[in-house]
């Protein structure tokens, strides 16, 4: 996974971390495949993906954690599923 600036976006029942904008992708659907492996990181957590246009490759849109955690501590969570995610 390169490195990119991650945008984290508080919400009501946790964070909301941005890996790329909503507009690149086609469409952004919640593959239960990548929700598996994002419920074993962290109960509760939400993977949105999608294909960005001219690609087939699906792509980590956003992550959401329903963690009372600290801003460092959602970052690390948000990163480690996304690694397991690419993998």
């Amino acid at each position: 996974m390169n490195a990119k600036e991650l945008t984290l976006q508080k919400e009501e029942d946790g964070y909301k971390v941005k890996f790329e904008n909503p507009d690149e992708f086609l469409d952004i659907d919640t593959p239960r495949w990548a929700n598996s492996i994002a419920q074993a990181v962290s109960e509760g957590s939400e993977v949105r993906m999608g294909k960005a246009k001219g690609s087939r490759q699906w792509r980590i849109q956003s992550i959401r954690l329903k963690e009372d955690l600290n801003e460092k501590e959602v970052l690390s969570l948000a990163r480690e599923i996304a690694e397991k995610v690419s993998a």
